[in-house]
């Protein structure tokens, strides 16, 4: 009887022929599809794919990413027909322009060429239909060249009808068996002979010639079923001897389908057969009760079919339906969600609908349910008729209900209804149908009333804005509080509900008042508010449980001991205990289900509450609930435990027991991964960035796709957060100005139903410091600094010391050249001296005396000259090459013009621009004296020149007369030519002499220069 009660409850949802509601979600293009036709539909590494005319669609619950034709690597054709995911794990997607292999790891797409290694015409026909057989093999249907198989073993490409267009659709039997249809046959593989044979199955099922077969589909019985264009759908029974057939056709019975043209079909994990029609939405076969439910497009409900056109339909791990249409995009069926029903003002059935959304109370008897609106009066639905009936106040008629804002229902002990409304109270007939007023006597005008309570001592209680009234039901009359002192003290108060408990005590729910108990026999009253731990003043619903009184408030939940008339527990959304923290503190209702747990409506859905547990689930607006936010104490339970909750949108309705909770434990996938404004591939397992590349976000999703709205999500970057970062329903974590080092991302993520993937996904992230970020760069770097320092005062020492050297070398050449020089002169100046002395004692004559002392003067002054000469050339002052080439020549010219040797010095103008060492300058002033002196003492010349050229750091000397020249030959030239060579050595030069007796002297020195 229960379940006659609740099949016929839901049928004025419009599944008069369903033991269960389809509802829908749809996604279009305004959800992020790229075009509105579902050509195909699979699953592939947890996304669901969709195949449109304008690209491949790959949706996580959430959004959608297109593939399209275009870059290398992409779709072979925008035009995507069919899609497959093979048991190798590999996801084909044929198009008008070619077959395409999906390559995970680059998120990109690969020709079928690619694959096979071979050239093949896959690469650029148009794709139909794909298939894998029971061996892994590949079968591909074509739209001109016929069709071809891909034998996963050998590699091999094998064709098939080459060159046949009439190929409509692939099927396997329950055997495995691989069938084709074309339009005028169908025919099952031979594995033996490797090739296809025909069924005839036109003459089996006894179809016209003329007939078009489309899809086939092979059931779990072992049947092939058949459609037939405009002509139904043919259930061929190959496991029986009879071979027995059935034909389906058009009609509106349970044994009909819903039209005759058939596009797909789909066996599901429970048996049902989905056939999806042209015209007529879809029909689903129930094999165990071997009947059609239809389910169709509903103009103005959002939750029913896209549209009755369906080209698609697949089922994925969960076992949600996917259904492509033919231009409204993708109709999914999720048996987990909505699974509250909903009644509400339908649009669409103006006939046979409530008048008003908005409803304020529910009633239900054995014959049917009552709803109290807001503008809609009392609206009735039989179970009997299975339709509603509407009850509005109309002046003309004077048994019409009293108002049309209904705000609450009482059932008193004879059956009648006893109705709150704004302008007062009326009592509704069931069998007559009819309604009589009462006016509360303290009112003289139309006010809210917004309690009623018809007690079992035959006393009509009522509550509202203007306080409390009491009905006499045998007189008809109101009675005067005056009397009752206790009533008396709270007649004022505005009364939102009330209610009679188990031991016949009123209670009285206000506004503003709490909570107020009433005991007929003391004709006392007892008040709970905050000076006895009621602490909330306004009051929205009572439920006597046993010896408890759930109280439901704006500030939570309380829970009053019936013995001791003490508040025991208040839960609330700030809770000490997360596990009992409610969503919402205002509990609008509280109905207890069979399993004892408590479920409370509120401002943010509905709540499955244990007091000893805690919340247990919660359901909002994405479950199917008609809104969020719910009525004060609108709230029904019917005896088969059906419970009903009012709201401002309509009423839910549900069974506890048939709420399934989902238990798929979601995958987890990275989705995106955005480095400053560079995406980088989510699918890596680790991520190498610069120093400077430290702004990274992350995007991430659960691939639950039950209501994936609800999943929650938490995250940590290890190298950062400390604890898990609880992001809700976000799906996003953004890290800025992270540190060089090493991290790593994890997430992980629940479904819908709270269960969680305790399992989390990583990337690992390898943020490389700059050279200065690493930790030897710094020791390095003083290290650096301490050799620098090291060399340096290595180089000035060993510099110090060269120079020191240096010095000491031209100290011994200054020293060997006073020895060589001016030693042999002052030898000479004293061999003269003793000559002299001696020719004075031998009394020469004055005149001999004169010659020897002649020669000491004349050497004398030569050695003052020499000695001059080198302290000039080693003086720093002198280091300019023009005023060290002014004293050579004036030098030259002072000793040739007291020759009579005309003089001739000649240079090239750079003289200026050259920079001698002092060890240079030295070498080549003893060079150049010794060179002039020898012109002066021995050539006998009458002209001398002295031509300098500085070329490519080239010193050019050349030195030459017109005297009598000597042989170079000779022995007498020995220590004079010695002495330039040497020169010419300590100046890294080289020296060149040309002389003979008739043509002079040539001599010439080459150094290098800086």
């Amino acid at each position: 009887m229960k379940k006659i009660l609740f099949l016929l409850l839901i049928r004025f949802l419009g599944f008069s022929q369903a033991n269960e509601p389809y509802n829908f979600e749809n996604l279009s293009q305004e959800n992020g599809l790229s075009q509105g036709t579902g050509y195909a539909i699979t699953q592939y590494d947890d996304f669901i794919w969709f195949a449109t005319q304008d690209g491949l669609n790959r949706y996580d619950g959430y959004d959608f990413k297109v593939y399209r034709a275009g870059k290398k690597h992409s779709l072979a054709n925008n035009f995507v027909q069919t899609l497959l995911t093979d048991s190798k794990g590999r996801l084909w997607v044929g198009t008008k322009g070619g077959l395409n292999i999906y390559n995970n790891l680059q998120d990109n797409f690969d020709l079928c060429s690619s694959i096979f290694r071979q050239n093949t015409l896959l690469d650029s026909v148009s794709i139909e239909k794909l298939i894998e057989d029971k061996k892994g093999n590949i079968w591909i249907m074509t739209d001109e060249k016929g069709i071809f198989c891909f034998n996963t073993t050998t590699k091999k490409i094998n064709s098939y009808f080459l060159n046949n267009n009439t190929f409509f659709d692939f099927g396997l039997l329950k055997d495995g068996k691989l069938c084709v249809s074309s339009y005028s046959e169908v025919y099952f593989f031979d594995e033996k002979r490797q090739q296809f044979q025909p069924l005839n199955l036109k003459q089996k099922l006894y179809l016209k010639p003329t007939a078009l077969i489309q899809a086939i589909v092979g059931d779990r019985e072992g049947s092939l079923w058949v459609s037939v264009y405009q002509s139904g759908v043919y259930k061929f029974d190959f496991s029986s001897e009879r071979k027995e057939i059935q034909v389906f056709k058009k009609g509106r019975s349970s044994q009909n389908i819903s039209d005759d043209e058939v596009r797909t079909m789909m066996v599901d994990k429970t048996g049902k057969i989905w056939l999806g029609t042209k015209e007529g939405g879809l029909s689903l076969y129930n094999p165990k009760e071997k009947t059609f439910t239809h389910i169709r497009k509903k103009e103005g409900n959002d939750r029913s079919l896209a549209e009755d056109f369906i080209l698609s339909i697949y089922e994925d791990k969960q076992g949600i339906v996917w259904l492509g249409t033919g231009s409204s995009g993708i109709s999914k069926y999720d048996p987990l969600k909505f699974p509250f029903q909903t009644i509400r003002h339908e649009k669409s059935n103006m006939k046979n609908t409530m008048v008003d959304d908005m409803v304020f109370c529910v009633y239900g008897d054995a014959d049917g349910l009552y709803f109290g609106t807001n503008k809609g009066g009392l609206s009735y639905y039989s179970y009997k008729n299975e339709r509603f009936t509407n009850y509005l106040n109309s002046p003309r008629m004077p048994n019409s209900i009293i108002h049309d804002e209904v705000y609450n229902i009482s059932a008193s002990n004879d059956n009648q209804l006893w109705i709150a409304t704004t302008a007062g109270i009326c009592v509704f007939d069931k069998h007559k149908k009819t309604f009589k007023s009462y006016i509360p006597n303290r009112q003289s005008k139309p006010y809210y009333e917004y309690a009623i309570l018809s007690t079992s001592f035959g006393e009509v209680w009522t509550g509202g804005e203007r306080g409390l009234g009491i009905l006499n039901v045998k007189t008809e009359k109101w009675k005067t509080i005056l009397a009752n002192e206790s009533l008396f003290s709270i007649e004022k108060y505005v009364i939102r509900l009330l209610k009679e408990d188990s031991k016949n005590n009123i209670w009285l729910g206000t506004i503003g008042h709490g909570l107020v108990r009433y005991d007929p026999i003391s004709k006392k009253i007892q008040e709970f508010n905050a000076k006895n731990g009621l602490k909330c003043s306004n009051i929205r619903s009572l439920l006597e449980d046993e010896q408890t009184l759930w109280i439901g408030t704006d500030c939570g939940l309380f829970a009053l001991d019936l013995l001791s008339f003490k508040i025991t527990k208040h839960f609330s959304s700030v809770s000490k205990n997360e596990v009992f923290r409610l969503p919402n503190d205002v509990v609008y209702g509280i109905l207890k289900d069979e399993n004892q747990t408590l479920w409370l409506s509120t401002n943010q859905g509905l709540v499955q509450f244990s007091p000893k547990k805690g919340v247990i689930r919660k359901f909002d607006l994405k479950d199917g609930l008609q809104s969020n936010e719910f009525n004060t104490n609108c709230t029904f339970k019917r005896a088969d435990g059906t419970l009903f909750f009012g709201g401002v949108k309509g009423v839910n309705f549900f069974h506890p027991s048939k709420l399934t909770k989902n238990t798929f434990v979601p995958p987890l996938k990275l989705t995106k991964v955005k480095v400053m404004d560079s995406l980088y591939n989510p699918n890596q397992r680790q991520l190498v960035l610069k120093y400077d590349q430290n702004f990274i976000e992350f995007e991430f999703t659960s691939l639950n796709l039950s209501n994936s709205q609800k999943n929650q999500y938490k995250y940590q970057l290890l190298g950062v957060d400390k604890t898990w970062v609880n992001a809700g329903n976000k799906r996003f974590a953004n890290y800025t100005k992270l540190s060089p080092g090493e991290y790593t991302f994890l997430f992980k993520a629940s479904n819908s139903d709270d269960v969680w993937n305790e399992t989390p996904a990583s990337i690992a992230i390898n943020i490389v410091p700059p050279l200065w970020g690493y930790w030897w760069f710094w020791p390095l770097i003083w290290l650096f600094i301490f050799a620098v320092l090291a060399l340096g005062y290595y180089l000035y020492i060993s510099y110090d010391l060269r120079n020191k050297l240096k010095v000491q070398h031209i100290r011994n050449q200054i020293a060997s050249d006073l020895h060589d020089d001016i030693g042999g002169t002052l030898s000479s100046i004293s061999y003269f001296g003793e000559i002299a002395k001696k020719r004075l004692s031998d009394h020469a004559s004055t005149q001999e005396i004169e010659l020897v002392l002649d020669k000491i003067i004349n050497n004398s002054q030569e050695m003052i000259e020499s000695m001059r000469g080198v302290v000039w050339a080693i003086k720093p002052e002198n280091d300019k090459a023009e005023d060290f080439f002014d004293k050579m020549n004036a030098f030259a010219r002072e000793i040739l013009d007291a020759r009579n040797i005309e003089y001739d010095f000649e240079d090239n103008q750079t003289l200026s621009r050259i920079k001698l060492s002092v060890e240079q300058r030295r070498n080549l002033f003893l060079f150049i004296k010794e060179s002039i002196h020898n012109i002066a003492k021995h050539s006998k010349a009458s002209k001398a020149q002295i031509r300098i050229v500085v070329e490519k750091g080239i010193f050019d000397l050349k030195i030459s007369d017109n005297g009598i020249g000597f042989d170079t030959k000779s022995k007498q030239t020995g220590n004079g030519l010695k002495t330039l060579a040497e020169r010419a050595r300590q100046l890294n030069g080289t020296i060149e002499i040309a002389s003979s007796p008739t043509l002079g002297t040539k001599t010439q020195l080459r150094f290098p220069i800086k």
